[in-house]
C-alpha cells in the first residue's frame, strides 16, 4: 500500500483519470496500485481524506 504522503499526492491525478472516463481498474494500473486503493481514493473527495488514522502524511 502506498504511503500516506504518496496517497495524498496521487488523489489529484486519480480524480483527473476518472474525471476523463478512464476505468478504476485503468487508474490502478497506470498508477501502479492496487484496485482497492484507487476505489478508496475515488471515494475521497479532498486529499486529506487519504491520510491514514495515526500516519503522519
Amino acid at each position: 500500500m502506498p504511503s500516506a504522503r504518496a496517497m495524498h499526492a496521487m488523489h489529484p491525478t486519480l480524480h483527473a483519470f476518472l474525471a476523463v472516463c478512464l476505468s478504476k481498474r485503468s487508474v490502478a494500473r497506470q498508477l501502479g496500485m492496487t484496485l482497492n486503493t484507487v476505489l478508496r481514493l475515488s471515494r475521497a473527495t479532498e486529499a486529506k481524506e487519504t491520510c491514514l488514522r495515526g500516519v503522519p502524511g
